[in-house]
């Protein structure tokens, strides 16, 4: 068995990554995991993605790969953000067709949910409304990327499945000025100044989902076929936390003497938008903790890269890492369930429908 991992050096894939080598055995060679990076294709091309799934030969994909950014990129070209994602979409997706991939696991963004719509966020509310005008064309990308996994797994019988992940963060994130999310955004802010400017009014109020948390949930969601094939991973509603807290958490860590908002509360984007929490079975790491765990990160591993050897900037979003590691692993064999045994507490039995 193989699973390919497209936008594997990304944020999710990195922790993907690190969290199948920590604790995987060296020695475990019945399949394996392929992180693929840009380097590997231009998934916006079909020749390209067809030449990558002939090579890795995949039985299994986590299709993570996609042109993302901030409130303010996607602002900035909603059109760009569209077209390029439903590209690359729709090539990957073909390919798993074509190629007779067994189970194919796509990854959303809450901003597919409606703008308008009862809280907390649950599935069957998905197509319910226009998404946020700030993230429309990436949100209908998405939106598009769930029709099309529920058609393909009625035409093949074949498993597609979506997950939904809140607000990701954590080590190996984004942190460019253009392009980076709320958290990398504040981090990277907080070291460039004794006071931490953020634009808002920081009333606006999320969850947070640890990129480690997520990649466990993803293997969970990959091992267990009884879970609903569209799954939102959303820490417990009561870890919402405003945009203004999380700054002043930021600020500690990094040392910043104080944090003062700019009060353009056309900056905040929608001002909540709570996901139900389908996983309580599963222990998330705290957000202070996380946060704490990404600014170290961040200071001792990103600035000192950055310094040495600062990478070019992708136009398109995708990470620019030559590198394509691959970690062994059967995700259906009994010594894969034993390693990831903490997946599955025997008094939680499959994930809240």
């Amino acid at each position: 068995m193989k699973v390919l991992v497209t936008g594997g050096t990304g944020l999710l894939g990195r922790a993907l990554y690190r969290v199948v080598h920590r604790t995987l055995p060296r020695d475990t060679l019945d399949a394996s995991f392929y992180f693929a990076s840009s380097a590997d294709a231009d998934l916006r091309s079909p020749l390209d993605t067809d030449h990558l799934f002939a090579r890795v030969k995949p039985t299994h994909v986590i299709h993570l790969a996609a042109r993302v950014g901030g409130m303010f990129a996607n602002r900035a070209d909603n059109y760009g953000f569209l077209t390029d994602n439903l590209r690359v979409n729709m090539n990957v997706l073909d390919a798993c067709k074509r190629f007779d991939v067994h189970t194919t696991i796509s990854c959303l963004s809450t901003c597919v949910f409606p703008d308008r719509t009862d809280l907390p966020l649950r599935p069957e509310q998905l197509h319910d409304g226009r998404p946020h005008a700030s993230n429309e064309g990436y949100a209908h990308a998405k939106r598009l990327l769930e029709v099309m996994s529920r058609l393909l797994a009625a035409e093949t019988g074949r498993r597609f499945a979506c997950v939904v992940p809140v607000n990701l963060y954590g080590p190996g994130d984004n942190f460019h000025e253009e392009s980076s999310h709320v958290v990398a955004a504040l981090i990277r802010k907080a070291h460039e100044s004794d006071v931490l400017h953020v634009r808002g009014t920081g009333a606006a109020l999320r969850q947070f989902l640890y990129c480690e948390d997520a990649a466990r949930l993803l293997l969970r969601v990959l091992i267990d076929e009884t879970i609903p094939p569209l799954l939102v991973l959303a820490p417990p509603a009561e870890h919402e936390m405003r945009i203004a807290d999380v700054a002043t958490i930021v600020a500690a860590l990094a040392g910043c003497a104080r944090v003062e908002f700019d009060g353009d509360a056309g900056a905040d984007g929608q001002l909540r938008k709570t996901a139900a929490c389908q996983t309580p079975w599963f222990e998330f790491t705290p957000l202070a903790e996380g946060l704490r765990r990404t600014v170290q990160w961040y200071v001792h591993e990103h600035l000192p890269a950055r310094q040495q050897s600062p990478p070019p900037p992708s136009a398109h979003g995708h990470a620019t890492a030559s590198a394509s590691p691959t970690a062994s692993a059967s995700p259906t064999s009994p010594r894969f369930m034993e390693l990831f045994a903490d997946l599955f507490p025997p008094e939680a039995g499959p994930a809240a429908k």
